[in-house]
């Protein structure tokens, strides 16, 4: 039956660019995972690797072009699989209870990372003004939530 499907999967029409880039991504996954196996490299980040193979599949959905929700239904048929043999644990594209309908390479880029709740966190200057502190004091009170 999968290979049924495979057969019947549209190959994308890339261009060279795109081509290079799932290319790039496929080298950098494959030098980061084989590291762990050469002498004298040490074991890699299993985050790292895992991060790479990611980087890699996103590009290969890049080439499709899926609608977002499109693309978290195919991500999801792998949700709780085990990936072996791939270098680090594998057991889905996103965390249990994410729900969002994001492509893959948004959801791994930088700037979505920068965007996740603990950094903003830690980029938000801690409340000074005492008559501000006050305020939300007296707010959070009137809703029992002190």
């Amino acid at each position: 039956m999968l290979a049924g499907t495979i057969e019947k999967m549209p190959i994308p029409d890339a261009s060279r660019e795109e081509i290079d880039a799932v290319v790039q991504a496929a080298r950098v996954y494959l030098a980061i995972a084989k590291s762990s196996g050469e002498p004298m490299t040490g074991t890699p980040d299993e985050r790292a690797v895992k991060y790479a193979l990611l980087r890699m599949d996103a590009e290969v959905l890049r080439l499709y072009d899926l609608p977002p929700r499109l693309e978290r239904q195919v991500l999801d048929i792998f949700s709780g699989k085990k990936r072996l043999g791939v270098g680090c644990e594998f057991e889905g594209y996103f965390p249990p209870n994410f729900n969002a309908w994001i492509p893959l390479h948004e959801y791994i880029s930088d700037e979505y990372r920068a965007a996740a709740s603990e950094d903003t966190i830690n980029r938000c200057e801690p409340i000074k003004s005492q008559d501000i502190l006050a305020a939300v004091k007296a707010t959070a009170h009137l809703f029992n939530e002190d």
